[in-house]
């Protein structure tokens, strides 16, 4: 395949996580701005609600967990990096939402001292679209990884 075809695809990935990263911004500055609490299905309510835990509110933060977690997204951009040059776009993408996913909410972290999350399932935990993009990103390079063996 010709290396347009690869500078379209990546292209197309970065503009499409461009994009989820905005509406994930947009949906945080609404539920931010304008709190009121839903019940949208049985099972799913949507509000406000400020996390100021780490990995779905299930860790405390601490100075170490701050460090681990800089470290390592250094290393995942690096290995974004890394699938840019080799031309693996589907690992390029898969990276890149969870670059941009796990950006936003530390974006958060700096403006509020806390994640906002908005999307609640009865009986789990409270998320975010950041963390669906996290989440999409790992289970896409899962899938990739297994199809390549």
């Amino acid at each position: 395949m010709s290396i347009i075809y690869f500078r379209i695809k990546r292209w197309s990935a970065i503009l499409l996580v461009l994009i989820f990263f905005i509406f994930d911004r947009a949906l945080k500055e609404i539920y931010f701005y304008f709190n009121h609490h839903k019940n949208l299905f049985y099972f799913f309510d949507s509000g406000l609600f400020l996390n100021r835990n780490f990995v779905f509110g299930m860790i405390e933060p601490s100075c170490l967990m701050m460090i681990v977690l800089a470290v390592f997204f250094i290393f995942l951009i690096w290995q974004a990096i890394n699938f840019w040059q080799k031309n693996s776009w589907v690992n390029f993408f898969a990276f890149s939402l969870i670059i941009a996913g796990a950006f936003s909410n530390i974006l958060d972290r700096f403006f509020y001292e806390a994640v906002v999350d908005y999307w609640q399932m009865r009986n789990l935990n409270i998320f975010n679209f950041s963390d669906i993009m996290i989440i999409g990103g790992l289970i896409i390079f899962i899938i990739n990884f297994l199809k390549k063996k």
